[in-house]
């Protein structure tokens, strides 16, 4: 028969796997941790910046921006996720909207040339 352990008693760190009971076996799947959002997320943000600070064509530092509000947005869900709390995908919503006007104000600077 198999009982219940807690987190600590199976050795299992917090976002490191997901338990499923099936029957009589378990199955395991792995799942990503906050520090893996934290890395991707930095990583989009830093390549974003660079292409803010080296571009001088207006497209592709809107383009940048971009990368760097999904930085952004991928920081907020995972801390939301982590908290167990809905205000950082209610503010990823929010980035959302802001990242459709700024694909209308690059639609309509296409549009001018």
């Amino acid at each position: 028969m198999i009982r219940s352990l807690s987190r600590a008693q199976r050795g299992i760190s917090d976002g490191a796997a997901i338990v499923a009971m099936q029957g009589r076996r378990s199955v395991i799947e792995a799942a990503p941790s906050t520090a893996a959002y934290l890395m991707l997320s930095g990583t989009l943000f830093t390549v974003g910046l660079i292409g803010v600070i080296i571009r001088r064509n207006m497209i592709t530092v809107l383009m940048a921006i971009e990368l760097m509000l999904n930085a952004v947005k991928i920081k907020l869900v995972a801390f939301s996720a982590r908290l167990g709390s809905l205000e950082g995908q209610i503010f990823a919503i929010f980035i959302i909207t802001v990242a459709a006007g700024e694909a209308a104000v690059g639609l309509a600077i296409i549009m001018q040339l």
